[in-house]
């Protein structure tokens, strides 16, 4: 409740701090918005006023995480309506990771697979949320184990690629998504995880050569406006010009957190050196946006888990996803 005599500044913190502990819960949004237009003002009146940048980052990412947790509901009670419907598990799985509550779906997916040992979804499910957490050891056992059950299942195949990918094989993830490509040429998620690889190897021609191919197709199916992000990637795929960095981030929350995480880089800029704390707020960042199994080196898918329809075909009914993930 606002106090007599309140300096601006002083709303501004009040705000916030209402809006931390409301979240989504009646009064929170209102204090939200209100919070937002007093830092911005703030912020007009004090642009080199690192505290400010801090508790503006701060507050937007409360909201981010509020959003995040709110779509994780939403992926819930999909799931609830449309229990046979993969697309909202793999999104759960993303959400959760997110929110750092991997352990919650891991354990979720660990009792559904002991519950139905014989339906491939859930291993792909529980490798899923394995890789998501940075469990890589754990990822490569469930994925073992499906591919007893379908040897020739292409989502597990896609798992052990990102899985030999982040463990540092490269040219076996490689391999793998080749294989992938030649199984079925509509999904796209081969050629985008290919680029990145090449890109890591410092073969920049060949990276290129995935970019131009996913330019290609996006353009002959009606997708145009999706080549943007593509292109900006062929751009920089080449050495000495790395790619803009893109946070990959849930839709639903990236506006807020990508402001968030510009706020906090900016500090480092403005604040005395003495009293910088970078690796706090790197650390804070990277965990907001970090996608553990891959997190060496990718920054730049800006659509995590996509709903883009990028693919159609046999395995639609799956709703095979673009996993790229976020250094």
């Amino acid at each position: 409740m606002a106090s007599q005599g309140e300096t601006l500044r002083e709303k501004a913190s009040r705000l916030m701090n209402e809006y931390e502990a409301l979240g989504a819960r009646p009064g929170g949004e209102s204090a939200y918005a209100e919070a937002m237009t007093t830092y911005q003002q703030l912020l007009g009146e004090h642009p080199g006023d690192a505290r400010l940048h801090l508790e503006y980052g701060y507050l937007q990412e409360c909201h981010g995480r509020n959003l995040i947790r709110a779509a994780a509901g939403c992926y819930e009670r999909a799931i609830e309506l449309d229990p046979g419907w993969d697309k909202p598990h793999y999104q759960l799985i993303f959400a959760r990771s997110a929110l750092h509550e991997s352990e919650r779906v891991i354990e979720l997916y660990k009792q559904r697979l002991a519950a139905a040992p014989d339906q491939i979804r859930e291993y792909r499910f529980l490798a899923g949320a394995y890789l998501r957490s940075g469990a890589l050891d754990e990822a490569g056992r469930v994925i073992a184990a499906g591919r007893t059950l379908e040897p020739g299942d292409d989502m597990l195949l896609a798992a052990e690629a990102e899985l030999l990918d982040a463990s540092g094989r490269r040219e076996e993830a490689l391999a793998a998504w080749r294989t992938l490509k030649q199984r079925d040429p509509e999904d796209l998620s081969p050629y985008f995880m290919s680029a990145f690889t090449l890109e890591a190897l410092g073969r920049y021609q060949e990276a290129a050569a995935e970019w131009r191919y996913l330019i290609s197709w996006l353009e002959t199916h009606n997708n145009t406006v999706h080549t943007t992000w593509p292109k900006e990637m062929l751009k920089g795929s080449k050495p000495n010009s790395p790619p803009p960095r893109v946070p990959a981030t849930d839709r639903l929350h990236a506006a807020y957190l990508r402001q968030a995480v510009a706020i906090y880089q900016r500090i480092g800029a403005t604040m005395p050196a003495a009293s910088r704390k970078p690796s706090q707020i790197r650390a804070l960042s990277d965990a907001t946006y970090a996608d553990p199994p891959t997190a060496q080196r990718r920054d730049r898918w800006p659509n995590l888990g996509g709903f883009v329809p990028l693919r159609r075909g046999k395995r639609s009914r799956t709703d095979r996803r673009i996993r790229i993930v976020k250094r």
